[in-house]
């Protein structure tokens, strides 16, 4: 029998959560939140950027246009 999706995903999420706290450990927690912070902000600015230049080149015609 296949894994269901769900425990798929438990899978990974429990060891997303391993790595996170073995990286945890050795730095300080201020430090560690300014390390998540600035990938979430990167993340941020990465998606709007691409939804602006895609947006931008849609509207000028070139509908096959993909930032990514």
């Amino acid at each position: 029998m296949l894994p269901k999706k769900n425990d798929n995903i438990l899978k990974l999420q429990n060891k997303m959560w391993e790595v996170v706290n073995s990286v945890r450990c050795s730095v300080d927690g201020w430090d560690f939140k300014q390390y998540v912070f600035a990938i979430l902000f990167y993340k941020y600015l990465s998606d709007h950027i691409s939804f602006y230049f895609n947006h931008n080149e849609h509207e000028a015609g070139n509908i096959d246009f993909n930032y990514l």
